[in-house]
Parts: structure tokens; C-alpha cells; sequence
């Protein structure tokens, strides 16, 4: 069994072959796909994937290094705010 600890399937790069490449992945046996998140533009997108491919691809809530700017705080509270609303499976 492989897992993808760490994919951004969920960005926008991949809107056009998104379905096609999680199934690929399956295919060649991942079983689950880790979606760390990014940011609070990222949240709603990577929930999604995670509800598009229930038993596979599974959301952890976080805010990215690379996305910390001044509004940090404004990030952090949407964040937390988000934890209470569905089931995640890790924090960073």
C-alpha cells in the first residue's frame, strides 16, 4: 500500500485533469492522498477533493509557511473556526 503524505491536488493547476489524476493514482495503488491545506483560499477546494473521493483522499487544516503574511491572524481565526466544522485528519 502507498499513501501521498503531502499533495495539492486541489489547486488550481489541476482543475482541468483533477478526477484523472487522483484515479491514476489510485490505480497504481496509493491508497490515500494527504491534502495539507494552504491557506483559507484553499480551504473549500481541498474539502472537495476530500468529499469527491471519500475513502482516498483525506483534509488536514493548516496554514502554509509560504502563507503567512500580515493578515496571519485573520487566517489562523478562519482556521480555527474551520476545525470545528468538519472531521481533519491532522493540524499544522
Amino acid at each position: 500500500m502507498f499513501i501521498d503524505t503531502h499533495t495539492h491536488l486541489f489547486v488550481e493547476q489541476f482543475s482541468d485533469d483533477r478526477q484523472q489524476v487522483v484515479e491514476k493514482a489510485l490505480a497504481a495503488g496509493v491508497e490515500y492522498l494527504l491534502l495539507p491545506n494552504i491557506d483559507v483560499s484553499t480551504i473549500a477546494a481541498m474539502n472537495e477533493l476530500a468529499e469527491a473521493f471519500p475513502k482516498n483522499c483525506i483534509a488536514m487544516m493548516g496554514l502554509h509557511p509560504s502563507s503567512v503574511k500580515e493578515d496571519w491572524e485573520e487566517q489562523l481565526a478562519v482556521i480555527k473556526r474551520e476545525l470545528f466544522t468538519k472531521k481533519y485528519i491532522a493540524v499544522g
